[in-house]
């Protein structure tokens, strides 16, 4: 792809997010998006089939790399002793969403399962640094890394309803007043779930 190519698609992500954030992922079109972009309709399907197919790649990159970054600062974490790599995860997702509550809007319903996902092992091993260690922590006795990885997206799901609830709508309450309290529950989920180890 030429650079040109490159700077448009550019162009047009950036569009569909500052649109999805302002007026949400149903009410923008792709008129909408080459407009705010300022390109030509058929600009957008040079790159993509439909809005859902820029959604779902759009979201898919945010993801691998919102991934990435919490994985690595947990496992900063793990290595000074300071908590499990899965509470350690999750404490840094809940701090990232408390500054950024915008993208969880786009993130929340993002990690579903469905039947274009890419959250494959094997583009999670091999586009994660450190993914393999990760999500070892997530893996019972005798049990495949793919079940592991589906108990990650299952946890980080519940991270995500429960952050979106509590930020947008305060239930139960604040994020504040519930992040020691889910870290403790979840916590004690992985406990039972690992023979008590965490």
């Amino acid at each position: 792809m030429k650079a040109g190519g490159s700077e448009k698609k550019q162009r047009l992500e950036a569009s569909a997010i500052r649109l999805f954030l302002e007026r949400g992922v149903n009410e923008t079109s792709v008129n909408d998006i080459v407009k705010d972009a300022k390109l030509a309709k058929g600009t957008f399907y040079v790159y993509f089939k439909d809005k859902g197919e820029l959604i779902h790649k759009m979201l898919t990159k945010m993801n691998i790399s919102l991934l990435d970054t919490l994985i690595h600062k947990a496992k900063k974490d793990v290595d000074t002793g300071s908590d499990s790599w899965p509470c350690a995860f999750i404490r840094h997702f809940i701090c990232f969403v408390q500054e950024q509550p915008h993208l969880l809007k786009l993130l929340h319903h993002s990690l579903l399962f469905d039947e274009r996902s890419l959250f494959s092992l094997s583009v999670l091993n091999r586009q994660i640094n450190d993914f393999d260690g990760f999500v070892c922590s997530f893996q019972l006795d005798g049990e495949s890394k793919e079940t592991a990885v589906k108990r990650f997206l299952l946890t980080m799901e519940i991270c995500s309803v429960v952050c979106f609830n509590a930020i947008f709508y305060h239930q139960p309450d604040t994020l504040e007043n519930i992040t020691e309290m889910f870290i403790a529950m979840m916590r004690g989920s992985f406990a039972l779930d690992q023979g008590g180890i965490l």
